[in-house]
């Protein structure tokens, strides 16, 4: 999960085959737009803004993959949890059902973030909050725009 949580890739993805499979192709590059603003906001200036540590994952590094490098970016809030958040607000919107597939991948990605140690609890906890609060904003602002 937390691969597929880097750089906002899950949810650009899943808005990509939107423009390729949906009739509102306009709306899924909104989309695509909200998330890539959302990722770029999120893991720029309000990282900047704590600078928190993240937490020793020394004993958890070994076990990981080459590929799952641990990150060195501030560790509040969770990027991750923050696009997840912020995609499942949205999905929501269209879709109960989608909404609720999502808010289990959005939960996954929480817990995996916190298991590898790449986050304390309230990081993850402040980026599902942020990221959720996020995407109410950007619904108040493209609501028209996005897709139905």
């Amino acid at each position: 999960m937390s691969a597929a949580g880097r750089y906002s890739m899950l949810q650009t993805a899943a808005a990509a085959l939107g423009v390729l499979l949906a009739t509102d192709r306009v709306g899924f590059v909104w989309f695509i737009a909200a998330v890539v603003f959302e990722w770029v906001f999120t893991n720029g200036p309000v990282k900047l803004l704590f600078r928190r540590e993240r937490p020793d994952a020394s004993d958890v590094v070994a076990m990981l993959p080459g590929w799952l490098h641990p990150p060195r970016s501030s560790s509040f809030p969770s990027g991750h949890s923050s696009a997840a958040a912020f995609a499942t607000v949205i999905w929501w919107s269209w879709s109960p059902l989608a909404g609720v597939i999502a808010l289990l991948l959005t939960l996954a990605m929480g817990a995996s973030r916190i298991i590898i140690r790449a986050h304390h609890r309230t990081d993850v906890a402040a980026g599902l909050i942020w990221g959720a609060g996020l995407a109410f904003v950007a619904l108040a602002l493209l609501g028209n725009r996005l897709p139905t």
